[in-house]
């Protein structure tokens, strides 16, 4: 990977008025927290990353909003979650925001090149990567990094996105190798991401052959990292840049089913046209789960040299979060600097309005993640407390306590109104129920809305795979969900503050794991 220092030991990253001036993003399509070490993974060798993560702020519940990373990356672009962006009705809501600061954004995918012109200010370049001794990825970032290093006082920021495991796994051979101990079988050789649905009768060595691939192309991006860090020391702003790393789906390798990320760039060559007519036995959609596999991703943030040690922080954060970091950073507020010491957060410093109410969270800042770590989850705000991902079919639910999953089974089923109807029905029971003499009651609504429904709960953070569905044992629990996951739904009509009341005021059974 080239690099270059032509413009001498003034290039620093701050300008004359001392802001922090530059920021490099990158974005990976199909990076999972299962094939990165620091995030529990200790199969897949990722030092480079582990490292990085070492001196960075690490996000332990980062969860995507959506299964189209297309949509994933316009939440970043434009500070809004996809439910915001998308109301009632399934309608695109008109004239998106930009990230206001021009920078330059370097993709080597085609459907990310043409939203990106309608959200990044600055230069947005497609990379036609042919076939080189180099992986996909290494050329991308050599590519990006040429593009932007000549025209760094005009553009401060650089985004690399890059089709990750979606694209061609062309990463050396023998990095799937050493996934294998010795007498396991040898993995597949072939380049084309695998898509298939896992049932009883799939070959368990077919999977694991896929595992090591996907291993494969961590391990070869995680190098590539490494140069990426030595050229930005050489560059002579690795103490001013914000250096992000962010996964954009995950990969699943048939935790629920399914291999692949289910043809969502079949025509682009990242899936096949059988993925695309693909459905799961067991009712679920098999292209779109929304499962922890697919949701769930690493996030590592490292605001140049402030933190010499890792800090980790265990409340939600999800994509349209990084808009207003990444303007936060450009725009290098004396504030930012003043907060973005290692102070650990306590009652007092937990955002207030002159009357001593608590804000109703306005998305992340640098200071509330720092601030936020190892903050008891009772006093996490509003918005820390809960993620969700949507689209027509289905939605996921993530608070501290548990994950709920639900899915429309009748194909003719508004899985919106559905919702709308289930939430109704459980504040009128919840109004009602002074006994637990109301529980069969519920239980029995449940099994009525089953029929239109799949609702799937899972225990957080212990099942982090959502292995173990415990739907049936926990009525309950669900009950108190679906009120949340209806104020979600209805966030780009009614806004946040019925949303943000609800989850300041959730039950300590959903906030406090079960022992």
């Amino acid at each position: 990977m080239a690099s270059s220092n032509d413009h001498g030991d003034g290039l620093d990253g701050i300008d004359s008025m001392g802001r922090f001036a530059n920021a490099i993003v990158v974005t990976i399509e199909g990076l999972g927290t299962n094939l990165v070490g620091c995030y529990g993974n200790a199969l897949t060798p990722t030092p480079t990353f582990d490292r990085f993560a070492s001196q960075s702020l690490v996000a332990d519940q980062f969860w995507m909003d959506g299964i189209d990373p297309v949509e994933v990356l316009e939440s970043m672009w434009s500070g809004l979650h996809r439910r915001e962006r998308v109301g009632a009705q399934g309608l695109e809501k008109a004239s998106p925001p930009k990230i206001k600061i021009p920078g330059i954004l370097v993709t080597d995918d085609p459907r990310v090149y043409e939203a990106a012109l309608r959200y990044v200010d600055g230069e947005v370049q497609l990379v036609d990567i042919a076939y080189t001794m180099e992986t996909r990825f290494s050329s991308l970032v050599s590519d990006a990094l040429n593009q932007w290093i000549p025209n760094l006082e005009k553009y401060p920021w650089l985004w690399i996105h890059s089709r990750g495991l979606s694209g061609p796994w062309d990463a050396p051979y023998e990095l799937r190798l050493a996934m294998c101990d010795e007498g396991d079988p040898q993995p597949p050789s072939v380049v084309e991401p695998p898509v298939s649905l896992v049932d009883s009768s799939t070959d368990p060595d077919r999977i694991f052959g896929w595992a090591c691939g996907a291993g494969g192309q961590a391990i070869a991006m995680d190098e590539v990292w490494g140069l990426l860090t030595e050229a930005i020391q050489e560059l002579g702003f690795e103490s001013s840049a914000m250096v992000i790393l962010a996964g954009i789906q995950g990969y699943p390798l048939g935790e629920h089913g399914m291999v692949g990320l289910g043809g969502i760039d079949a025509e682009d060559g990242g899936g096949t046209a059988e993925s695309n007519k693909a459905t799961s036995t067991d009712g679920s959609k098999g292209p779109g789960a929304m499962y922890a596999e697919r949701l769930h991703c690493p996030l590592i943030i490292r605001p140049g040299d402030q933190l010499p040690l890792s800090i980790r922080f265990s409340q939600f954060v999800q994509p349209h979060h990084l808009a207003r970091l990444l303007e936060e950073w450009l725009e290098g507020s004396a504030s930012i600097r003043q907060d973005s010491g290692l102070a650990k957060c306590n009652d007092e410093q937990i955002p207030r309005s002159s009357e001593g109410e608590v804000v109703a969270g306005q998305g992340w800042t640098l200071a509330t993640m720092i601030h936020g770590a190892g903050v008891d989850r009772l006093k996490w705000l509003p918005f820390q407390r809960s993620a969700m991902a949507w689209d027509e079919s289905e939605v996921a639910l993530m608070l501290p306590s548990w994950a709920a999953r639900y899915s429309t089974v009748v194909y003719d089923v508004q899985l919106e109104a559905a919702i709308r109807e289930l939430a109704k029905q459980s504040e009128r029971i919840s109004d009602q129920a002074e006994s637990l003499g109301e529980r069969g009651e519920i239980e029995e609504r449940n099994e009525r809305v089953a029929n239109e429904l799949k609702i799937e709960l899972f225990a957080m953070p212990d099942d982090r795979w959502q292995q173990n569905e415990i739907s049936a044992r926990a009525p309950a629990i669900i009950d108190a969900m679906n009120s949340v996951v209806n104020a979600w739904m209805q966030i780009g009509v009614h806004g946040r503050d019925r949303l943000a009341q609800l989850l300041w005021s959730l039950d300590e059974a959903l906030l406090t794991p079960i022992r």
